[in-house]
């Protein structure tokens, strides 16, 4: 390999660089984004009331052995048609 070869390797090398900064910069001027103001997101959420009576019972949760053995095929076929 020759230095003209050499040469060439370098040089495109070098304009790719080139290329690949040139439309970086140019990309940064065309879609400058201004810093915030204020960095980050206001959330807000509703308050509950202080008042308030006391919280629901929770519904009590069956057993899956009871739940299965009180199942029925001909009520999950009538489902799933």
């Amino acid at each position: 390999m020759d230095s003209f070869e050499i040469n060439k390797l370098i040089g495109g090398l070098l304009g790719t660089v080139f290329v690949v900064f040139s439309v970086g910069i140019v990309s940064d001027a065309l879609f400058a984004s201004p810093a915030p103001e204020k960095p980050g997101f206001a959330i807000e959420a509703a308050e509950e009331p202080a008042e308030g009576g006391p919280a629901a019972p929770a519904a009590e949760a069956k057993p899956i052995a009871d739940l299965l053995a009180n199942a029925n095929v001909e009520a999950g076929a009538a489902v799933f048609k």
